[in-house]
Parts: structure tokens; C-alpha cells; sequence
């Protein structure tokens, strides 16, 4: 009987040949994450192979990482599962360290300070006098063109002997922008939009906006284009659907919208307490699976309306 990989790296240690393979299984691990959108690169945009790398490389900077990963899993699949959750993790501290990253979690500061501006549920921001209008879907460049026509102005450099660091852009210029997108909206509108629109206007292009999937694990990859967002969310969906079991396929709709009388309609035979326990470790799979994804809502619709589907084709 063949030995597996977390028990053959606690036997042989870091500096040995399971290593390679717990790195190959890192490498790949983190290829599949980007391709299918689950974490967000560190300069924003589109995944690129220079990405990928850079996110093994800084999961590899711990070297204990793998290690704590391996005693604390079982087996293989426990290991390639906290693997991926590493990853995220990774992703989600090197994006917060970027000029991106801190420009994301100002705008956050600031529109929670204004108060002509009010959260909207799900995830949305408005302007106090458009908080009752129905969500905003006229599309991204629409909200481009208001955040473009604002004037920004960027504070100086402080001198070389401070040890202070200047904000990216001036405070009333941020406030101009994201009022700009609002107020042309008029409507409640997607915070990560946003955000993204905002820093888009604010800060210089950092890379072209295109998907390189080249290299050792990327290439042949089927990948949409990224400049298609419903083909992306539709990709998304439809991954995350592949992953799930049948239980989990028909318990999807009473856990993504729970409905009473889960129980009197004998989902999967059990009762209303197992519904619940289950109900609540989909969704947490769920969560981890979308982690860092920007159109989170839009993958739920897709895996409802495929539920509703394979219920009317049985």
C-alpha cells in the first residue's frame, strides 16, 4: 500500500523528495484558484502567470506553512484543502500591502464617515437621496465616464529624510470621485464596484488588463474572458457545481434562501435540525469557494437557477 504525501512528508521532513511534490501540489493548487477566480490578484485587474508565481513564492516565504499544514491534516484531501485556504489567506495579505489594496480600504473608511452616504443591503453604497431606487445595472463604463470627469489631485511627495508616507490621492478628490459615481448612478451600487471604478480613476494602470494563463501549470487552461463578466461568473458557477454531491446539489436552495418547511418537504429524508447542520456547513463551503470574488450574488443566481433546472429535469 502506497504511503500518501502528508505521511511521507512527516516522515522525510521539508528536505526531502516529498517536498517537490508538496510543491508541485501548491503550484497547481494556486494555478486553479486564480483560473477560476477565487482569490484576487495583488495588483487588482486579471491573474497572470507572474501572479501565480509570486503567490507560491510568498507562501513558501514561511517555511513552517507547509509543515503546520501537514500535521494538522489527515490525509491528502485535508492537506490540498488547507492548502487552498492558505492561499486565499496569502492572496488576501499581499493584496492589502499594495497600493490597491490600502486605496480599497480607504474608500471603505471614508464612505463609512460621510454622512450623505448610507449602506444599502446586500452589499451596496447610495448617496442618502437615492438609497429607495432600485439597484444599479447600467454597467461599468457608464461609472467610468462620471469618475473621469472629476479632477483629481495627488499630494506631493513628502522629502526623502521622512519617514511618513503621503496618501495616494487628497482626501477631497476621493470624496469627488466616489460622489461622482453615485451621484451618476443615483441608485444603490455595488461596493466592489465601486471600489473598483474609484481606483481605476485614481490610481495609474499598473498592468494591462488581459489574462496571461501561459506557463508550466497554465498553459491549455479553459479560461473565459475575463472581459465578459458573465461568462466568468458563469464559470464560477458552474466549477462550483461540478464540486458539489447530489445531497449538496438538492440542499442548495433551501441553504443559499432558507425556506420554512424544509423538513415537511422531506429534503433528503432528514429532519429539520440535520437540515440545518448541513445547511450551515454548505454555505461555509460556499463562503471559502467565493472568497475574493467580486460578483458573489451573481454566482448564487447561476447555482439557483441550476438547482431549479436539474429538479425539472428529474
Amino acid at each position: 500500500m502506497d504511503v500518501d504525501l502528508c505521511e511521507r512528508l512527516r516522515e522525510e521532513g521539508l528536505n526531502s523528495p516529498a517536498m517537490t511534490s508538496a510543491v508541485e501540489l501548491v503550484r497547481k493548487t494556486a494555478w486553479a484558484l486564480a483560473r477560476r477566480r477565487r482569490i484576487v490578484p495583488p495588483l487588482g485587474g486579471e491573474w497572470c502567470a507572474a501572479d501565480v508565481h509570486d503567490l507560491v513564492g510568498e507562501f513558501f516565504a514561511d517555511p513552517g506553512r507547509i509543515m503546520d499544514l501537514v500535521v494538522r491534516s489527515g490525509n491528502d484531501n485535508e492537506l490540498k484543502a488547507g492548502i487552498a485556504t492558505s492561499l486565499r489567506r496569502v492572496s488576501v495579505d499581499m493584496f492589502r500591502q499594495t497600493p490597491l489594496g490600502t486605496l480599497h480600504r480607504r474608500i471603505d473608511r471614508r464612505m463609512k464617515n460621510r454622512e450623505d452616504v448610507t449602506d444599502v443591503p446586500p452589499r451596496h453604497w447610495s448617496l442618502l437621496a437615492h438609497a429607495e431606487a432600485a439597484h444599479w445595472g447600467g454597467g461599468h463604463q457608464v461609472l467610468a465616464a462620471a469618475a473621469a470627469s472629476v479632477t483629481v489631485t495627488y499630494p506631493k511627495d513628502p522629502p526623502p529624510e521622512s519617514e511618513k508616507r503621503s496618501p495616494v490621492v487628497a482626501t477631497p478628490s476621493l470624496d469627488a470621485v466616489c460622489t461622482a459615481v453615485l451621484d451618476r448612478a443615483a441608485a444603490p451600487v455595488a461596493k466592489s464596484d465601486v471600489r473598483m471604478v474609484v481606483a481605476e480613476r485614481i490610481l495609474p494602470t499598473q498592468r494591462p488588463k488581459s489574462l496571461d494563463v501561459g506557463g508550466e501549470h497554465g498553459a491549455g487552461l479553459d479560461v473565459p474572458d475575463p472581459a465578459t463578466e458573465p461568462a466568468v461568473v458563469s464559470a464560477v458557477a458552474h466549477a462550483i457545481w461540478d464540486s458539489l454531491g447530489d445531497d449538496e446539489r438538492t440542499l442548495l436552495p433551501w441553504a443559499i434562501e432558507p425556506l420554512r418547511g424544509a423538513e415537511a418537504a422531506g429534503v433528503l429524508g432528514l429532519k429539520k435540525s440535520a437540515i440545518d447542520a448541513r445547511s450551515k456547513k454548505l454555505c461555509a463551503n460556499l463562503a471559502g469557494l467565493l472568497e475574493g470574488f467580486e460578483h458573489q450574488s451573481d454566482v448564487l443566481r447561476q447555482l439557483l437557477e441550476l438547482a431549479d433546472r436539474t429538479k425539472g429535469a428529474c
